[in-house]
């Protein structure tokens, strides 16, 4: 949020007030693309988090099942 204020001192100053007046909005543009790149990367980080966690589980449950199986297979009878 932003507030400008105009002094009509500057009414014969046109190329200043429209400067000025780019260079506000400009701002108030680099603000708002600041915020939403901010979000964005709250959002990044907690893909990466859900991603790690995901693997994180996919790889004790190979594990368990890896070790689950080659236990089953070592202690079951030889087939004939």
């Amino acid at each position: 949020m932003a507030a400008v204020v105009f002094d009509r001192a500057l009414e014969d100053e046109r190329e200043l007030v429209d400067g000025v007046a780019a260079a506000v909005g400009i701002a108030l543009e680099n603000g708002r693309l600041r915020s939403d790149l901010r979000a964005r990367l709250q959002e990044l980080k907690g893909c990466r988090i859900r991603v790690l966690d995901a693997s994180r589980r996919e790889r004790r449950r190979l594990a368990r099942n890896l070790h689950d199986g080659a236990q089953q297979r070592l202690i079951a009878p030889p087939s004939s």
